[in-house]
């Protein structure tokens, strides 16, 4: 696997913000990016918010679900698919003044940005993760 420039910063934002939010054009390596990312921690949960069997079972009870994971790094992988949730995540931080609660993963369109910065304000950073560049491929 090729190292991500923005790896090492992603890492610091895990530790330092309870909601990084990673986004990025489709096929651009976010998905690889975060789970190198949430490996570095010792307790993680990846859930890929395309299956439908994991939205449903996030979407039965979150605060129960979301509960029972407290302590580990969540990556939501497509938020997108599950906007909804924002709401959720927000009484979740709220409740729990951890660093790195949730690593949320999407594409960088205008609605997601807005969605997510209304009501994830204070709460999240963003880091925009873009294509290879030479120096990534080529050092």
């Amino acid at each position: 696997m090729i190292k991500r420039k923005l790896y090492n910063k992603a890492l610091e934002y895990l530790k330092n913000f309870k909601i990084v939010g990673l986004l990025g054009p489709r096929q651009c390596g976010k998905t690889t990016l975060s789970k190198g990312l949430i490996r570095d921690f010792k307790d993680y949960i990846y859930l890929d918010l395309e299956q439908e069997q994991t939205v449903k079972e996030i979407l039965h009870d979150p605060v129960l679900f979301f509960k029972m994971n407290a302590g580990k790094v969540i990556c939501l992988d497509e938020i997108h698919h599950l906007s909804e949730i924002f709401k959720i995540l927000r009484g979740i931080v709220d409740d729990n003044n951890a660093k790195g609660q949730f690593l949320i993963l999407g594409s960088a369109s205008y609605e997601l940005l807005k969605q997510s910065s209304e009501t994830l304000a204070g709460r999240i950073a963003y880091l925009e993760l873009s294509p290879f560049s030479y120096m990534e491929v080529y050092g």
